[in-house]
Protein backbone atom coordinates (compact mmCIF):
# COMPACT_ATOMS: atom_id res chain seq x y z
CA UNK A 1 0.00 0.00 0.00
CA UNK A 2 1.43 3.52 -0.59
CA UNK A 3 2.08 6.14 1.78
CA UNK A 4 2.75 9.49 1.23
CA UNK A 5 5.02 11.82 2.84
CA UNK A 6 5.41 15.48 2.43
CA UNK A 7 8.19 17.24 4.07
CA UNK A 8 10.64 20.06 3.10
CA UNK A 9 13.94 18.14 3.69
CA UNK A 10 13.22 14.53 2.11
CA UNK A 11 15.04 11.11 2.96
CA UNK A 12 16.33 10.87 -0.30
CA UNK A 13 17.25 14.23 -1.09
CA UNK A 14 18.18 15.21 -4.78
CA UNK A 15 20.70 18.40 -5.57
CA UNK A 16 21.76 20.24 -8.40
CA UNK A 17 25.72 20.66 -7.75
CA UNK A 18 26.99 24.02 -8.82
CA UNK A 19 28.96 21.81 -12.10
CA UNK A 20 24.90 20.88 -13.12
CA UNK A 21 25.84 17.08 -12.34
CA UNK A 22 22.79 16.16 -10.36
CA UNK A 23 24.08 14.63 -7.17
CA UNK A 24 22.36 12.04 -4.81
CA UNK A 25 22.76 10.60 -1.48
CA UNK A 26 25.04 7.64 -1.78
CA UNK A 27 25.01 8.33 -6.23
CA UNK A 28 22.49 6.15 -7.62
CA UNK A 29 23.72 3.39 -5.31
CA UNK A 30 21.81 0.11 -5.16
CA UNK A 31 19.27 -0.78 -8.06
CA UNK A 32 17.92 2.97 -7.91
CA UNK A 33 16.44 4.64 -11.18
CA UNK A 34 16.57 8.18 -12.18
CA UNK A 35 14.34 10.21 -14.57
CA UNK A 36 14.32 13.93 -15.79
CA UNK A 37 10.82 14.84 -16.27
CA UNK A 38 9.45 18.02 -18.34
CA UNK A 39 6.44 18.70 -20.34
CA UNK A 40 4.85 22.02 -22.41
CA UNK A 41 7.94 22.78 -24.62
CA UNK A 42 5.94 24.66 -27.13
CA UNK A 43 9.34 24.70 -28.56
CA UNK A 44 9.02 27.21 -31.67
CA UNK A 45 11.36 29.30 -34.24
CA UNK A 46 8.53 31.94 -34.44
CA UNK A 47 9.18 34.15 -31.85
CA UNK A 48 5.96 36.27 -32.61
CA UNK A 49 3.91 33.43 -30.40
CA UNK A 50 2.42 35.21 -27.49
CA UNK A 51 2.34 31.67 -25.44
CA UNK A 52 4.90 32.27 -22.99
CA UNK A 53 6.94 35.24 -22.59
CA UNK A 54 10.55 34.28 -23.42
CA UNK A 55 9.48 33.17 -27.20
CA UNK A 56 12.12 34.76 -28.67
CA UNK A 57 14.97 32.47 -26.60
CA UNK A 58 12.67 29.30 -26.55
CA UNK A 59 15.93 27.48 -28.22
CA UNK A 60 18.11 28.65 -25.92
CA UNK A 61 16.56 27.81 -23.13
CA UNK A 62 15.71 24.39 -24.63
CA UNK A 63 19.48 23.90 -24.99
CA UNK A 64 20.22 24.36 -21.49
CA UNK A 65 17.48 21.93 -21.00
CA UNK A 66 19.38 19.26 -23.15
CA UNK A 67 22.67 20.12 -21.79
CA UNK A 68 21.90 19.49 -18.52
CA UNK A 69 20.23 15.88 -18.98
CA UNK A 70 23.54 15.02 -20.52
CA UNK A 71 25.29 16.11 -17.71
CA UNK A 72 23.07 14.48 -15.54
CA UNK A 73 22.90 11.45 -17.44
CA UNK A 74 19.62 9.94 -16.12
CA UNK A 75 17.70 6.76 -17.24
CA UNK A 76 15.15 8.48 -19.39
CA UNK A 77 14.02 11.94 -19.89
CA UNK A 78 10.31 11.86 -20.20
CA UNK A 79 8.17 15.18 -22.17
CA UNK A 80 4.76 15.06 -21.31
CA UNK A 81 3.58 16.38 -24.79
CA UNK A 82 3.52 20.08 -26.78
CA UNK A 83 6.85 18.66 -27.45
CA UNK A 84 6.58 21.72 -30.43
CA UNK A 85 3.86 25.09 -30.25
CA UNK A 86 2.54 23.80 -33.30
CA UNK A 87 4.19 20.85 -35.08
CA UNK A 88 5.24 22.90 -37.99
CA UNK A 89 7.75 20.93 -39.28
CA UNK A 90 10.76 23.31 -39.41
CA UNK A 91 10.06 23.44 -35.75
CA UNK A 92 10.09 19.92 -35.06
CA UNK A 93 13.43 19.48 -37.22
CA UNK A 94 15.03 21.96 -35.04
CA UNK A 95 13.50 20.47 -31.86
CA UNK A 96 14.59 16.63 -33.17
CA UNK A 97 18.01 17.93 -33.57
CA UNK A 98 18.63 18.96 -29.67
CA UNK A 99 17.03 15.72 -28.83
CA UNK A 100 19.17 13.66 -30.91
CA UNK A 101 21.80 14.52 -29.05
CA UNK A 102 20.60 13.49 -25.81
CA UNK A 103 19.49 10.26 -27.31
CA UNK A 104 23.54 10.01 -28.89
CA UNK A 105 24.76 10.62 -24.90
CA UNK A 106 23.05 7.52 -24.35
CA UNK A 107 19.76 8.61 -22.23
CA UNK A 108 16.34 7.74 -24.01
CA UNK A 109 13.61 10.19 -24.31
CA UNK A 110 10.57 9.06 -23.74
CA UNK A 111 8.30 11.54 -25.70
CA UNK A 112 4.42 11.61 -25.58
CA UNK A 113 2.66 14.20 -28.23
CA UNK A 114 0.07 16.80 -27.04
CA UNK A 115 -2.36 18.40 -28.66
CA UNK A 116 -0.68 21.15 -30.21
CA UNK A 117 1.82 18.58 -31.78
CA UNK A 118 -0.83 17.84 -33.93
CA UNK A 119 -1.99 21.52 -35.29
CA UNK A 120 0.10 21.83 -38.50
CA UNK A 121 0.86 17.67 -38.56
CA UNK A 122 -0.59 14.42 -38.20
CA UNK A 123 -0.10 10.99 -36.51
CA UNK A 124 1.93 9.46 -39.12
CA UNK A 125 4.28 12.99 -39.76
CA UNK A 126 4.47 12.63 -35.49
CA UNK A 127 5.69 9.32 -35.65
CA UNK A 128 8.41 9.74 -38.16
CA UNK A 129 10.06 12.65 -36.57
CA UNK A 130 10.29 11.06 -32.88
CA UNK A 131 10.26 7.40 -33.78
CA UNK A 132 14.35 7.43 -32.75
CA UNK A 133 14.17 9.18 -29.57
CA UNK A 134 13.61 5.52 -28.05
CA UNK A 135 13.37 2.14 -27.95
CA UNK A 136 9.21 0.84 -27.81
CA UNK A 137 9.07 -3.31 -26.78
CA UNK A 138 5.30 -3.06 -27.58
CA UNK A 139 2.94 -0.31 -29.95
CA UNK A 140 -0.77 0.06 -29.41
CA UNK A 141 -1.84 -0.43 -33.47
CA UNK A 142 -5.08 2.65 -32.64
CA UNK A 143 -2.66 5.21 -31.49
CA UNK A 144 1.23 6.36 -30.62
CA UNK A 145 1.22 4.84 -27.45
CA UNK A 146 3.82 2.95 -26.51
CA UNK A 147 5.41 0.41 -23.52
CA UNK A 148 9.24 0.00 -22.55
CA UNK A 149 10.86 -0.54 -19.85
CA UNK A 150 13.02 1.59 -17.29
CA UNK A 151 14.88 -0.36 -14.94
CA UNK A 152 12.97 -2.86 -13.25
CA UNK A 153 9.62 -0.20 -13.99
CA UNK A 154 6.93 -0.90 -17.27
CA UNK A 155 6.45 2.92 -18.81
CA UNK A 156 3.35 3.33 -20.29
CA UNK A 157 3.81 6.09 -22.89
CA UNK A 158 0.44 6.82 -23.69
CA UNK A 159 -1.12 9.19 -27.02
CA UNK A 160 -4.31 10.79 -25.63
CA UNK A 161 -4.26 13.32 -28.40
CA UNK A 162 -3.81 11.88 -32.19
CA UNK A 163 -6.84 10.08 -31.98
CA UNK A 164 -9.00 13.27 -31.94
CA UNK A 165 -5.92 15.52 -34.05
CA UNK A 166 -5.40 17.52 -31.03
CA UNK A 167 -8.98 18.76 -29.92
CA UNK A 168 -9.13 17.40 -26.70
CA UNK A 169 -7.72 14.15 -24.58
CA UNK A 170 -9.31 10.36 -25.10
CA UNK A 171 -7.81 6.69 -25.76
CA UNK A 172 -10.58 5.03 -28.06
CA UNK A 173 -11.50 1.56 -27.19
CA UNK A 174 -9.02 -0.12 -28.82
CA UNK A 175 -6.66 1.40 -27.31
CA UNK A 176 -8.34 1.36 -23.85
CA UNK A 177 -8.07 -2.70 -24.28
CA UNK A 178 -4.24 -2.47 -24.88
CA UNK A 179 -4.14 -0.54 -21.76
CA UNK A 180 -6.01 -3.00 -19.86
CA UNK A 181 -3.87 -6.27 -21.21
CA UNK A 182 -0.28 -3.60 -20.20
CA UNK A 183 -1.69 -3.49 -17.29
CA UNK A 184 -2.59 -6.82 -16.21
CA UNK A 185 1.11 -8.16 -17.48
CA UNK A 186 2.69 -5.46 -15.33
CA UNK A 187 0.73 -7.04 -12.47
CA UNK A 188 1.46 -10.59 -13.35
CA UNK A 189 4.87 -9.47 -13.62
CA UNK A 190 5.15 -7.33 -10.24
CA UNK A 191 6.38 -4.51 -12.00
CA UNK A 192 5.11 -1.37 -10.94
CA UNK A 193 3.77 0.97 -13.83
CA UNK A 194 4.64 4.80 -14.70
CA UNK A 195 1.70 6.12 -16.93
CA UNK A 196 2.49 9.21 -18.93
CA UNK A 197 0.02 11.09 -20.83
CA UNK A 198 -0.54 15.07 -21.72
CA UNK A 199 -4.29 15.76 -20.37
CA UNK A 200 -4.16 14.89 -17.11
CA UNK A 201 -5.70 11.69 -15.32
CA UNK A 202 -6.75 13.70 -12.23
CA UNK A 203 -9.15 17.30 -12.27
CA UNK A 204 -7.36 19.60 -10.64
CA UNK A 205 -7.63 23.79 -9.70
CA UNK A 206 -10.62 25.89 -10.67
CA UNK A 207 -11.14 24.25 -13.83
CA UNK A 208 -11.48 20.70 -11.87
CA UNK A 209 -14.04 19.96 -14.42
CA UNK A 210 -12.97 21.59 -17.83
CA UNK A 211 -12.59 18.53 -20.25
CA UNK A 212 -10.17 20.01 -22.15
CA UNK A 213 -7.45 19.95 -19.27
CA UNK A 214 -9.03 16.47 -18.62
CA UNK A 215 -8.75 12.72 -20.61
CA UNK A 216 -12.43 12.17 -20.95
CA UNK A 217 -12.25 8.28 -20.47
CA UNK A 218 -14.54 8.51 -17.56
CA UNK A 219 -13.23 4.60 -16.22
CA UNK A 220 -9.64 5.80 -16.58
CA UNK A 221 -8.39 6.92 -13.12
CA UNK A 222 -10.58 3.91 -11.30
CA UNK A 223 -8.87 1.62 -13.87
CA UNK A 224 -5.22 3.10 -12.90
CA UNK A 225 -5.63 2.94 -9.19
CA UNK A 226 -7.35 -0.17 -8.96
CA UNK A 227 -4.77 -1.53 -11.15
CA UNK A 228 -2.17 -0.41 -9.06
CA UNK A 229 -0.14 1.93 -10.97
CA UNK A 230 2.66 3.70 -9.43
CA UNK A 231 2.57 7.68 -11.00
CA UNK A 232 0.87 9.47 -13.29
CA UNK A 233 2.74 12.22 -15.16
CA UNK A 234 1.51 14.91 -17.40
CA UNK A 235 1.37 18.26 -18.11
CA UNK A 236 -0.76 20.27 -20.38
CA UNK A 237 -1.67 22.57 -17.45
CA UNK A 238 1.15 24.66 -17.38
CA UNK A 239 1.62 24.55 -13.28
CA UNK A 240 3.44 22.86 -11.57
CA UNK A 241 0.95 20.12 -9.18
CA UNK A 242 1.00 17.11 -7.51
CA UNK A 243 -2.81 16.08 -7.52
CA UNK A 244 -4.68 12.76 -6.12
CA UNK A 245 -7.69 11.23 -5.31
CA UNK A 246 -6.40 9.03 -1.89
CA UNK A 247 -5.79 5.94 -4.58
CA UNK A 248 -3.43 7.67 -7.24
CA UNK A 249 -0.83 9.91 -7.74
CA UNK A 250 -0.36 12.06 -10.47
CA UNK A 251 2.68 14.94 -11.22
CA UNK A 252 1.42 17.55 -13.45
CA UNK A 253 4.77 18.89 -15.03
CA UNK A 254 4.97 22.87 -15.59
CA UNK A 255 6.89 24.44 -18.32
CA UNK A 256 10.48 24.80 -18.14
CA UNK A 257 10.59 27.72 -21.06
CA UNK A 258 8.48 29.73 -17.93
CA UNK A 259 9.67 31.19 -14.69
CA UNK A 260 11.03 29.58 -12.46
CA UNK A 261 12.62 27.51 -15.11
CA UNK A 262 12.26 23.97 -13.45
CA UNK A 263 12.11 20.73 -14.55
CA UNK A 264 11.32 17.50 -12.41
CA UNK A 265 13.93 14.55 -10.99
CA UNK A 266 12.39 12.10 -9.97
CA UNK A 267 14.19 8.93 -7.96
CA UNK A 268 12.90 5.36 -7.97
CA UNK A 269 13.94 3.14 -5.50
CA UNK A 270 12.97 -0.86 -4.55
CA UNK A 271 10.72 0.32 -2.08
CA UNK A 272 9.94 4.29 -2.54
CA UNK A 273 10.26 7.07 -4.99
CA UNK A 274 11.15 10.96 -4.35
CA UNK A 275 9.96 13.49 -6.26
CA UNK A 276 11.24 17.17 -6.67
CA UNK A 277 11.83 19.78 -8.80
CA UNK A 278 15.08 20.97 -9.43
CA UNK A 279 16.29 24.35 -11.51
CA UNK A 280 17.59 24.50 -14.66
CA UNK A 281 21.09 25.38 -15.09
CA UNK A 282 21.88 28.72 -16.51
CA UNK A 283 25.60 29.43 -15.02
CA UNK A 284 26.96 28.92 -18.64
CA UNK A 285 24.13 30.70 -20.32
CA UNK A 286 24.80 33.46 -23.15
CA UNK A 287 24.92 36.81 -21.79
CA UNK A 288 21.88 37.99 -23.73
CA UNK A 289 20.31 35.22 -21.79
CA UNK A 290 21.49 35.81 -18.77
CA UNK A 291 20.85 39.38 -18.88
CA UNK A 292 17.14 38.30 -20.04
CA UNK A 293 16.48 35.95 -17.02
CA UNK A 294 17.71 38.45 -14.61
CA UNK A 295 15.57 40.96 -15.37
CA UNK A 296 12.92 38.53 -15.43
CA UNK A 297 13.76 37.87 -11.88
CA UNK A 298 13.70 41.63 -10.98
CA UNK A 299 9.98 41.52 -12.78
CA UNK A 300 8.83 38.71 -10.82
CA UNK A 301 9.40 40.55 -6.85
CA UNK A 302 8.35 44.39 -8.35
CA UNK A 303 5.01 43.41 -8.94
CA UNK A 304 4.18 47.45 -8.65
CA UNK A 305 4.03 47.54 -12.81
CA UNK A 306 0.39 45.15 -12.38
CA UNK A 307 -0.87 47.38 -9.90
CA UNK A 308 -0.28 50.28 -11.90
CA UNK A 309 -2.42 49.04 -14.83
CA UNK A 310 -5.16 47.74 -12.71
CA UNK A 311 -5.17 50.55 -11.36
CA UNK A 312 -3.58 54.06 -13.33
CA UNK A 313 -5.34 56.24 -11.33
CA UNK A 314 -4.48 55.36 -7.92
CA UNK A 315 -7.66 55.22 -6.49
CA UNK A 316 -6.22 52.88 -3.74
CA UNK A 317 -3.78 54.23 -1.29
CA UNK A 318 -0.17 53.69 -1.81
CA UNK A 319 0.28 51.15 1.24
CA UNK A 320 -3.05 48.87 -0.15
CA UNK A 321 -0.84 49.34 -3.63
CA UNK A 322 2.34 47.91 -2.06
CA UNK A 323 0.63 45.24 -0.14
CA UNK A 324 -1.37 44.03 -3.50
CA UNK A 325 2.06 43.96 -5.54
CA UNK A 326 3.84 42.35 -2.10
CA UNK A 327 1.59 39.87 -1.87
CA UNK A 328 0.77 39.08 -5.65
CA UNK A 329 4.63 38.54 -6.33
CA UNK A 330 4.76 36.04 -3.20
CA UNK A 331 1.71 34.35 -4.58
CA UNK A 332 3.28 33.78 -8.43
CA UNK A 333 6.28 33.21 -7.60
CA UNK A 334 5.46 30.16 -5.17
CA UNK A 335 2.39 29.07 -7.60
CA UNK A 336 4.89 29.13 -10.22
CA UNK A 337 7.32 26.68 -8.01
CA UNK A 338 4.37 24.44 -7.08
CA UNK A 339 5.40 25.78 -3.25
CA UNK A 340 1.77 27.66 -2.91
CA UNK A 341 1.19 25.58 0.01
CA UNK A 342 4.29 25.85 1.63
CA UNK A 343 3.15 30.14 2.05
CA UNK A 344 -0.69 30.02 1.26
CA UNK A 345 -1.33 30.24 5.32
CA UNK A 346 1.30 32.94 5.39
CA UNK A 347 -0.74 34.94 2.59
CA UNK A 348 -4.00 34.43 4.29
CA UNK A 349 -2.92 35.82 7.42
CA UNK A 350 -1.09 38.72 5.98
CA UNK A 351 -2.59 42.07 7.24
CA UNK A 352 -2.50 43.12 4.21
CA UNK A 353 -4.42 40.54 2.28
CA UNK A 354 -7.88 42.63 2.25
CA UNK A 355 -6.08 45.27 0.44
CA UNK A 356 -4.79 42.16 -1.53
CA UNK A 357 -8.02 40.83 -2.53
CA UNK A 358 -9.87 44.50 -3.16
CA UNK A 359 -6.99 45.43 -5.63
CA UNK A 360 -7.25 42.76 -7.30
CA UNK A 361 -11.09 41.99 -6.95
CA UNK A 362 -12.56 42.70 -10.73
CA UNK A 363 -9.51 41.42 -13.04
CA UNK A 364 -9.58 38.08 -14.14
CA UNK A 365 -6.59 37.58 -11.77
CA UNK A 366 -9.12 38.14 -8.30
CA UNK A 367 -11.57 35.26 -8.40
CA UNK A 368 -8.53 32.58 -9.53
CA UNK A 369 -6.84 33.70 -6.51
CA UNK A 370 -9.24 33.70 -3.52
CA UNK A 371 -10.32 30.34 -5.02
CA UNK A 372 -6.91 29.08 -4.74
CA UNK A 373 -5.87 30.61 -1.62
CA UNK A 374 -9.26 28.83 -0.09
CA UNK A 375 -8.45 24.95 -1.43
CA UNK A 376 -6.51 22.54 0.25
CA UNK A 377 -3.22 21.89 -2.12
CA UNK A 378 -0.72 19.03 -1.64
CA UNK A 379 2.96 20.69 -2.49
CA UNK A 380 3.60 20.59 -6.11
CA UNK A 381 7.12 20.54 -6.48
CA UNK A 382 8.03 17.59 -4.37
CA UNK A 383 6.47 14.01 -3.60
CA UNK A 384 7.38 10.88 -1.78
CA UNK A 385 5.65 7.81 -1.69
CA UNK A 386 6.41 4.17 -0.16
CA UNK A 387 5.29 0.53 -0.71
CA UNK A 388 5.45 -2.59 0.72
Amino acid sequence: MLKRVFSVVLACVLVLSPGGRQAHAGDRAGNETRILVTSDLHFTLQSESSIYPLMDQIENIVEVLAEQVIKVRPDALILCGDNCNSGRASDVRALTDILRRIREAGVPVIAVPGNHDFDLSDAEGYAEAYGFLCDPEEKDKASLSYMLHIGPFRVLAMDDSSTTGGRYGWFSPVTMTWLQQQLIAAREAGEKVLFLSHHTVLPGGVEAEDSSYLIRNSDLAALLGESGVLLCLSGHRHSQEVLTDGKLYEIVSAMPVSYPHQIGSLSIGESELDYRTIPLDFSNASKELSGVLQKEREEQWDRIAVVDRIDPSHQFSQKDRLDAARLFSLFMIHFGEGSLADVQAQILADPGYEAFMRVFADTNYGPWMSWTLNQTWLPGNRLQLRWD
